[in-house]
């Protein structure tokens, strides 16, 4: 019979993986950040979906192009067996370079993940962004931002500024990822609640 505290201990092993999963993929822990995840586990993000073991090496192929540093606000996660799914709201800070001018960016978003128990070790097998607001100032005395408003005014809002700066980067970002209270959004949770379901 379960003890009381096995459902405890299930839960902050999954918080110490998602913290896990952020620090190295913000400290370049390319062999530790591709074992959070199960060999077939994907990912879907504002510049990215596919695989998560080719998301790790397009990440390391981009790194020191800017800074960013992601902030796990806090994950809550329902287990049932060798299964479980969790949300959990995320900031994501950092500074560069756009078309010129130095700049610092938020980002606000939760990741809603679908994970499996293996030989004991929880690992994500599948993590979606869903976005909820960000902005995005000048990063120098005096210094102004000029965008394309045209350009801008096609993003949703919720990734308004992060798309631009990608689009600008030179990556294809999708109109139609998942926000805040979106048909997307409602339908990743049930996607949670059939994971937990299946056999």
């Amino acid at each position: 019979m379960p003890s009381k505290t096995e459902p405890i201990l299930h839960q902050a092993a999954i918080a110490e993986l998602i913290q896990r999963w952020a620090f190295c993929r913000d400290n370049a822990r390319w062999a530790a950040l591709t074992d959070c995840f199960t060999p077939a586990g994907d990912i879907a993000v504002s510049w990215f979906r596919g695989r998560h073991i080719d998301f790790v090496e397009a990440s390391r192929r981009l790194q020191g192009r800017s800074f960013n540093r992601h902030r796990m606000l806090g994950t809550l996660c329902e287990v049932e067996g060798e299964r479980a799914w969790a949300e959990s709201a995320v900031m994501m800070i950092g500074f560069g370079s756009l078309d010129g001018t130095p700049v610092r960016w938020e980002c606000h978003f939760r990741f809603i993940d679908l994970l499996a128990q293996e030989e004991g070790a929880w690992r994500l097998a599948r993590r979606t962004a869903v976005y909820d607001m960000d902005s995005l100032v000048a990063d120098a005395e005096g210094a102004a931002l000029a965008l394309d408003t045209k350009r801008l005014s096609r993003l949703p809002r919720p990734y308004r500024y992060l798309g631009y700066r990608l689009l600008q980067a030179g990556h294809e970002v999708p109109l139609d990822l998942p926000t805040a209270d979106s048909e997307a959004e409602r339908e990743l949770r049930e996607q949670a609640r059939a994971w937990l379901q299946r056999p």
